[in-house]
C-alpha cells in the first residue's frame, strides 16, 4: 500500500517541528540534575572551604596559646588572665609531665590532668611527640571515657607539654551548617575519626567512618566533591571536602541526593508538558500546508506521465495565482526541460568525444613518465601499465595486462598492501607504501608506490592507480646516516666511561696529597724548621687543589655532553655566595695587583638555582678578569634588579 504525498509532508512537517521540541525538552529533562548537581557542588565546596578556613583559624589561636603557656610555665606568677584566655580558647587542662607522666606543672583553677597523666593514654600519644611545633593528636577516649583531643609538644629531653582541648567550638562550627531537610556537615581527624557530627552517638563512640569515600579522600590530603552512601542516614549523598592544614581534620558537607532529584524531577515535567502542546500544534499546521503543497505537484506528476506515454508536446498548465512562486518556476522549468531535451542528447555526444581525446592525451602523457604507473581492478587484474613498468618487468604490455599485479610480492608486503587498501576512502583516496626485494646483483632495491583509489558514483572502488618510484639512494643515504650516529654515540658513551674511570684513579692519591699537605701546613704534628719545606708543602697543595678542580671540570663537561647534567636547585643567598667566590679569588688577585669591589643592591632577594654551579661560574669569569687586568686595575662586581623586565 502506497502512501499520499500528503500524509508524507503532514508526518514530515509534524517531525521536523516537534523535533527541536523534543530534543529542547529531552536536554532540559537530562541536564535537569546535571545542573542540580552543578549548583549544590559549588555551594558544598564553599561551605566545606569557609568550615576549614574558621576551624584553621581557631588552631592557630590554639596553638598559639599552648605556645604562650609553655612560656610561663617557669613562673610562680600565674595571672587570672592567663587562665581566663585558656578557658575562653578551649583548653580545659594545661600541664607540663616529666618521662613518667608526674605533672610538675599545671594551670592554676584546671588541674583536670591530676597528678600522674594517665600511662596508657600517654603510650597512645608518644608516637607524635616531638620538639617541634605543636601536634593535635587524634579524637580519643579520655580516663573516663569522654572523646578529647590532646596538643602535645617535648619541651626538654625529659620534659613534655600537654593540654586537654574543649571540642565544643569544633561542634558549634558542625551545627551551624544545616539545610535543606538532611544537609548538614560533618568533621573527622587525620584517621577518620568522628569529632562532630549530627548524630550525637557517633560523637560520643568516635566512631571510625574511613571507609566512607569522601574521608578517605580527605585522609589522603584532596579536596573536591563526590557521590557516596552515607551509613548516617541510610542513604545515596553528594558532598564537598577538604582539610584543615593545620591539623589534618577533614571537613565535609553532604546533602541527599534526592532532595536534588525532587528538584529536578519538577523541571522534567514542566519539559514533558511542553512535548505535549508542541506535538499538537505541530501535527495541526503540518496537515493544512501539506494540502496546499501536493495540489501543484500533482499537475507536474500528470504531465510527466504523458511525456513518459509519448506525448512529448505535453507541459504542465499554468498554475493558480494563489500557488507560491516557486510552484510556477517549477512548471516553468519543466516545460523548458522538454524543450531542450533533443538540444541535450547532442552534448551529450559531443561530451563522449571530448573524454575520448581526454584519454587518449592522457596515456600519451603517462607514457613519457619516468616512474611506473600501472592500473588494477579491485581483484588486482592489471587493465594498464606505462613503458616504464614494461621496462621494469621486462615484459611487454601484453603480457602484464590481465594478470595479477601481486604475483611474486612478499608476504610481508602484501599485508602492507591490505593495511592500506583498509585506509582508503572517499575522503583520503590516496595511500603510500614501501616495499624492498633484492635484485639481479643481489644488492638490495627499495621503491615507494603511491597508490590511488577510484570511485563510482555509489562509492564504491572501480579501480587503483599505483605510482611507484625508486627510493633506493635514499634509503641508503638513511642507513648511512643511522650507522654514523650510532658510531658517534658510541664514542661519546666511551669517553665518558673513559673520563669517569680516570676521574676515579686519579681522585684517590689526590685526596691523599691535599690531605697530608694540608696537615703539614697545619703542623699538626709539629712546626717545619725549615721555611723552603713549608713552601712546597702549600706548592703542594694548591697544586693538588687546582688538579682536582680540573679533574670536576671535565667531568662536568662530560656529563654536559651525555646529556646528564643534574642540577641541585635550592634557595641562594646571592650576597653570601658572591662574597664567598671573591674571597677564594682574593689572594689570586693580591698576586695580580687588582684590587676588587663589590657593589650589592640594597634587600637583593634571594635566587633559586644550583648555588655550585653558580659558584663555579662566577669563579672562572673572576678568574678571567683578575687574568686579564694589568696590574693596578681594578674589577667590579655589580648586582641590581632589572626593572625593564619587572
Amino acid at each position: 500500500m502506497k502512501i499520499h504525498l500528503r500524509h508524507m509532508l503532514a508526518v514530515a512537517f509534524t517531525v521536523i517541528a516537534v523535533i527541536p521540541v523534543l530534543f529542547l525538552g529531552a536536554w532540559v529533562e537530562q541536564t535537569a540534575m546535571k545542573k542540580e548537581l552543578a549548583a549544590v557542588s559549588e555551594k558544598h565546596l564553599l561551605l566545606a572551604g569557609n568550615i576549614t578556613a574558621a576551624l584553621d583559624r581557631y588552631a592557630n589561636d590554639v596553638k598559639a596559646t599552648f605556645g604562650y603557656l609553655i612560656e610561663i610555665a617557669d613562673e610562680k606568677m600565674q595571672p587570672p588572665s592567663v587562665i581566663d584566655l585558656a578557658r575562653q580558647i578551649g583548653l580545659n587542662s594545661f600541664s607540663i609531665i616529666d618521662e613518667d607522666g608526674r605533672a610538675t606543672f599545671q594551670l592554676k583553677d584546671n588541674p583536670i590532668l591530676g597528678a600522674r597523666f594517665p600511662a596508657e593514654i600517654l603510650k597512645r600519644l608518644r608516637p607524635q611527640i616531638s620538639d617541634g611545633p605543636a601536634v593535635f593528636s587524634d579524637v580519643m577516649a579520655d580516663g573516663e571515657g569522654q572523646p578529647t583531643i590532646y596538643l602535645t609538644r617535648s619541651i626538654a629531653p625529659d620534659r613534655i607539654a600537654i593540654a586537654v582541648l574543649d571540642l565544643e567550638y569544633v561542634r558549634q562550627v558542625q551545627k551551624a551548617i544545616v539545610f535543606g531537610r538532611k544537609g548538614h556537615s560533618a568533621i573527622v581527624d587525620r584517621s577518620g575519626n568522628v569529632i562532630a557530627h549530627p548524630r550525637s552517638d557517633w560523637q560520643s563512640q568516635i566512631k571510625n567512618i574511613a571507609k566512607v569515600t569522601p574521608v578517605a579522600r580527605m585522609m589522603a590530603g584532596e579536596t573536591g566533591v563526590t557521590t557516596f552512601f552515607a551509613p548516617a542516614v541510610n542513604k545515596d549523598m553528594i558532598s564537598g571536602y577538604t582539610t584543615v592544614p593545620s591539623t589534618g581534620w577533614g571537613v565535609m558537607v553532604p546533602q541527599p541526593l534526592e532532595e536534588l532529584e525532587e528538584r529536578a524531577g519538577e523541571v522534567q515535567r514542566a519539559a514533558l508538558g511542553l512535548i505535549i502542546v508542541g506535538l499538537v500544534t505541530a501535527a495541526i499546521i503540518s496537515w493544512l500546508l501539506s494540502g496546499l503543497l501536493v495540489r501543484p505537484v500533482e499537475a507536474v506528476i500528470f504531465a510527466a506521465r504523458d511525456i513518459a506515454d509519448g506525448n512529448l508536446e505535453s507541459r504542465v498548465p499554468a498554475s493558480a495565482s494563489i500557488s507560491p512562486a516557486e510552484f510556477h518556476e517549477l512548471g516553468s522549468a519543466f516545460n523548458a526541460m522538454a524543450d531542450v531535451n533533443a538540444a541535450l542528447i547532442t552534448e551529450r555526444k559531443r561530451a563522449e568525444e571530448a573524454l575520448r581525446e581526454s584519454k587518449q592525451h592522457y596515456q600519451a602523457v603517462v607514457e613519457d613518465q619516468t616512474e611506473m604507473i600501472s592500473r588494477h581492478s579491485p581483484d588486482g587484474r592489471r587493465t594498464f601499465v606505462n613503458a616504464a613498468y614494461c621496462r621494469f618487468h621486462g615484459k611487454s604490455r601484453e603480457e602484464l595486462i590481465g594478470r595479477s599485479a601481486y604475483d611474486g610480492m612478499a608476504p610481508e608486503d602484501l599485508s602492507k598492501l591490505e593495511a592500506l587498501y583498509a585506509r582508503l576512502t572517499l575522503e583520503q583516496p590516496i595511500g603510500e607504501f614501501e616495499v624492498s626485494f633484492s635484485g639481479s646483483d643481489g644488492e638490495t632495491i627499495w621503491q615507494n608506490w603511491t597508490k590511488r583509489a577510484i570511485f563510482d558514483a555509489s562509492e564504491c572502488v572501480i579501480e587503483y592507480q599505483a605510482v611507484g618510484r625508486d627510493i633506493t639512494e635514499r634509503k641508503r643515504a638513511e642507513e648511512a646516516m643511522r650507522q654514523a650516529k650510532e658510531h658517534a654515540e658510541l664514542a661519546n658513551r666511551t669517553k665518558s666511561e673513559f673520563l669517569a674511570n680516570m676521574s676515579h684513579e686519579l681522585r684517590t692519591p689526590l685526596n691523599a696529597i691535599i690531605g697530608f699537605s694540608d696537615v703539614m701546613k697545619s703542623g699538626m704534628f709539629g712546626p717545619i724548621d725549615n721555611p723552603k719545606y713549608a713552601e712546597y708543602a702549600n706548592d703542594i697543595n694548591a697544586s693538588g687543589v687546582h688538579l682536582l678542580e680540573l679533574i670536576n671540570d671535565i667531568l662536568d663537561l662530560s656529563e654536559i655532553e651525555a646529556g646528564k647534567t643534574e642540577l641541585h636547585e635550592e634557595i641562594v643567598d646571592v650576597s653570601k655566595a658572591l662574597l664567598s667566590c671573591l674571597i677564594l679569588v682574593k689572594e689570586r688577585a693580591e698576586e695580580a695587583g687588582v684590587n676588587i669591589a663589590y657593589d650589592a643592591a640594597p634587600d637583593l632577594s634571594a635566587l633559586y638555582a644550583d648555588e655550585r654551579k653558580l659558584k663555579q661560574i662566577m669563579i672562572n669569569l673572576l678568574s678571567n678578569a683578575i687574568k686579564f687586568t694589568p696590574a693596578g686595575g681594578r674589577v667590579t662586581v655589580r648586582t641590581w634588579y632589572n626593572t625593564e623586565n619587572g
